[in-house]
């Protein structure tokens, strides 16, 4: 979508609030003797004022990894400060029904006394708790306050620093798969990698009547330190965890150390998932439906930095570098451009370079103007570095012939820049793409409010680990391009098979590093302490690590979303609202969009709903009555529940799913860009669907009955046996799909690497298949079947087949820039 159109209407969403959750309604028609409590989900994430003031780093890594862990629990949530937290502990109740507290160490003695009554009533209302680190330990200049009031609060007392860099994650004795929280694990399984440091150890004080126990150790060295533990009075549950973001880095999947990339992988998102869920409804057994940031297991979206916007040289092979991964795999790019250094190469070169990246999906922003903010941001500097920028965009690059009218989203230089300055950034931009907490909170990412208050609301995305400046020049790094593409790889796929849940991937990466060779940059900034480290290693080309990810794109089911899609998409995940009744064999979900335009619930598009702790795999799903064959079950290339959503309209929505053992087919499972409509000719069998995209579509199907082929795409292939047969295809560029059956006795299709039209039966063992425009070059087509097979065109030329192994035969089929009808016929004899 052109940049000026989705970035004109940036300002006007998200106007009125959505109603509250109380008000939400549901239809129920689950028989009473199969359905339980109806459930509507809602968190605050909090931070302390003080705590930010008094060292901002540690808060807000904290709190923006707990967005993170928000969205990949698929729970709508506001992010508010102590002092914004309503006084009645029942009103509090009503509206969010969970709290997170993350390392609010530091509070003045006004928010201290406040917070305590507050979480009294609360707590009394059935309130839960979730608590990262001692609260409220010092005052606001530092002083140390130590165990108090707030902790007995929370059922809770101050453990002390425990721990060293030997200590690890595991799941306590007699605790694997006794509580919700750690069902599915085994005793003394390990949750993490060894941790840094040591960490704040909070242990449970449960009072008279309470529930309460240890779910999660830290052990090493023979000794062991409570690091999550519960407590549950009535309807109350607090879970208390000593540090996910904080001192002993517990959620990191990456050091630069010994054990780089441990194994097994650090699992602790799956317990801090399921830390959040029994918080908000204790054992409920099951079904647990979520929203997801998409569909597929991960998603990959390209930061690119333009720190070389002044070498012509370097532009022009990092655009085509980057468009040719929007066209063989999809994944798209937000790259930002350092005008100033632009304006010295010439805006003639950079306009038609930024119009084909745009055309395949990726979209322009700025790097600042001259790359000059440390970690500082004020107007004055905002002035200079930012708005120069977007005028040097919205008039030079415009007047160059690439049509941006407005600026959409900033890449900033040089380090983590302080919450305190977002809404210098929310004012000017609606999506912000930053650094500086990557290898601590690998998945950091969400709309925040702290400070910002925008429309829209200010969406945030942290890179994700490492970003290819770390592997290639940081002189207390030492690696080759190729062992840092091995290391690279192996977190990527950590992304897609352990964290899963739609998990956003978005690596940060330099024209630089695409363009330059490994030797062009031995330093970034000198310094003198550089002079007395040996000398790392380099690579006669930095290609090696950017090849080895791009071909992770391609091999990988992921899904890739556009720069603004991406926002748009954590925008509905953080305020769209859901409520649902569910019994063992059938659920109902209503997902309310009322508040939302129309343009940005099409960003629901592609979307996930997750399903969690079900008995089965989903049997069937209808939408608002109409049955939707987009899903994808345990089996279908990964281990969940997964309902495709496709584009909405605003207002509300009813999900209805049945889970049985023969989940319906013919379905889509897969699709790496957002899915428009889908609807299925009972009588036909045929699957129609569409899609939309710029950039290249992959998608996977299971077909029902025989052999199936797929119209619409640019080529696809079949695997499996009759009756339980996948396909996967490919497109450049969204449309309509239509998936069909083969006619019967109609040769098997195992592979087309150009676009089918049809395939008709024309008389006994005759056959006839056309094929549309393929004008750049001879189309590979393979069958498989028992007997010779032999193509004959329209002009009366026949086509050989080269026979392989397993009854295989490729035919080339020539070039052709229109629709053109083949005979097919099997020969007498095999």
């Amino acid at each position: 979508m052109r940049i000026s159109a989705r970035y004109a209407r940036m300002r006007a969403r998200f106007g009125p609030r959505i109603v509250a959750l109380a008000l939400v309604s549901i239809a129920v028609s689950i028989a009473a003797s199969d359905a339980r409590a109806v459930f509507a989900p809602r968190i605050a994430v909090v931070l302390s004022r003080e705590g930010v003031a008094l060292s901002s780093y540690i808060p807000q890594r904290t709190g923006h990894g707990w967005l993170g862990v928000a969205a990949l629990a698929g729970v709508p949530y506001a992010t508010l400060f102590v002092d914004e937290l309503e006084e009645d502990g029942a009103a509090l109740a009503g509206e969010y029904g969970a709290l997170v507290l993350p390392e609010l160490h530091a509070l003045s003695d006004g928010n201290y006394e406040r917070l305590t009554q507050t979480l009294i009533a609360y707590r009394a209302a059935g309130g839960a708790v979730l608590l990262d680190g001692p609260p409220g330990i010092w005052d606001e200049a530092g002083g140390w306050r130590g165990d108090g009031p707030l902790h007995a609060a929370l059922d809770c007392a101050l453990g002390g620093f425990v721990g060293d860099s030997r200590c690890h994650v595991t799941i306590a004795d007699a605790a694997g798969g006794a509580h919700f929280i750690t069902r599915g694990w085994s005793e003394g399984e390990a949750v993490t990698p060894p941790f840094t440091i040591g960490f704040n150890a909070l242990i449970a004080k449960p009072r008279a009547g309470i529930d309460a126990g240890v779910l999660l150790e830290a052990r090493g060295a023979g000794k062991s330190h409570p690091w999550l533990s519960y407590v549950q009075s009535g309807a109350s549950r607090v879970v208390l965890i000593g540090g996910v973001f904080g001192a002993g880095d517990a959620a990191s999947i990456f050091r630069n150390g010994a054990d780089r990339v441990p194994d097994p992988p650090n699992r602790v998102y799956d317990i801090l998932v399921a830390a959040l869920q029994w918080a908000l409804y204790g054992d409920a057994p099951g079904p647990i439906p979520a929203l997801q940031f998409c569909a597929a297991d991960a998603a990959v979206l390209i930061r690119l930095d333009g720190d070389h916007s002044n070498r012509s040289e370097d532009v022009a092979h990092t655009f085509s570098y980057l468009t040719d991964i929007a066209e063989e795999s999809g994944v798209a790019a937000a790259y930002g451009i350092v005008t100033g250094r632009a304006a010295e190469t010439g805006w003639a070169g950079f306009a038609p370079l930024a119009k084909r990246l745009e055309e395949r999906g990726g979209e322009i922003g700025t790097h600042t103007h001259s790359h000059d903010i440390y970690r500082v941001l004020d107007e004055e500097i905002a002035f200079r570095e930012l708005d120069e920028s977007v005028r040097a965009i919205d008039h030079d690059l415009t007047a160059a012939g690439y049509d941006a009218e407005g600026v959409p989203f900033l890449i900033n230089p040089n380090g983590m820049i302080p919450m305190t300055a977002y809404p210098i950034i929310a004012s000017r931009f609606p999506l912000f793409l930053t650094h500086g907490i990557s290898s601590s909170v690998p998945v950091a990412y969400g709309v925040s409010t702290w400070f910002a208050r925008s429309d829209p609301p200010f969406t945030v995305i942290y890179d994700s680990p490492v970003p290819d400046f770390q592997w290639l020049y940081e002189r207390n790094w030492s690696y080759t391009a190729e062992e840092a593409a091995d290391l690279q790889c192996a977190i990527l796929n950590h992304y897609a098979r352990s964290i899963r849940r739609g998990v956003l991937f978005d690596m940060m990466w330099h024209d630089y590093g695409i363009a330059s060779s490994g030797e062009d940059q031995a330093r970034l900034h000198f310094r003198w302490a550089d002079l007395f480290k040996p000398a790392r290693k380099k690579s006669a080309s930095n290609l090696p690590l950017f090849d080895a990810m791009r071909a992770m794109f391609r091999a990988l089911p992921i899904y890739c979303p556009e720069p603004l899609e991406a926002a748009d998409k954590l925008r509905i995940m953080q305020r769209a609202e859901y409520s649902w009744t569910a019994g063992e064999h059938a659920m109902e979900m209503t997902l309310d969009l009322t508040g939302f335009d129309e343009e940005t619930v099409r960003s629901m598009a592609g979307m996930g709903i997750r399903i969690d702790r079900t008995s089965a795999p989903i049997e069937s799903v209808a939408i608002d009555g109409r049955p939707h064959a987009a899903f994808r079950i345990p089996g279908d290339g990964g281990d969940d529940n997964v309902v495709i959503v496709p584009a909405l309209s605003a207002g509300k929505h009813v999900i209805e799913v049945t889970f049985g053992d023969h989940p319906g087919r013919p379905r889509l499972t897969h699709v790496s860009k957002p899915l428009l409509s889908i609807e299925q000719n009972l009588h036909g069998g045929e699957l129609q669907f569409s899609i939309d995209s710029e950039s290249l579509v992959r998608l996977d199907l299971e077909a029902d009955g025989s052999w199936p082929y797929l119209v619409g795409a640019d080529g696809f292939r079949t695997r499996g046996r009759p009756g339980a047969c996948a396909l996967s295809g490919t497109k450049l560029g969204g449309g309509t799909f239509t998936l069909r059956t083969i006619p019967p006795g109609f040769p098997r299709i195992v592979r087309a690497e150009g676009p089918v039209l049809a395939c008709d039966r024309t008389g006994n063992d005759v056959y006839s298949i056309t094929f549309g425009s393929h004008a750049g070059g001879d189309m590979a087509v393979e069958f498989q079947d028992e007997r010779a097979l032999r193509l004959r065109g329209p002009d009366g030329q026949t086509l050989t087949a080269v026979r392989q192994a397993d009854f295989r035969q490729t035919f080339m089929v020539p070039g052709s820039a229109r629709e053109t009808r083949f005979t097919l016929t099997r020969e007498d004899g095999p």
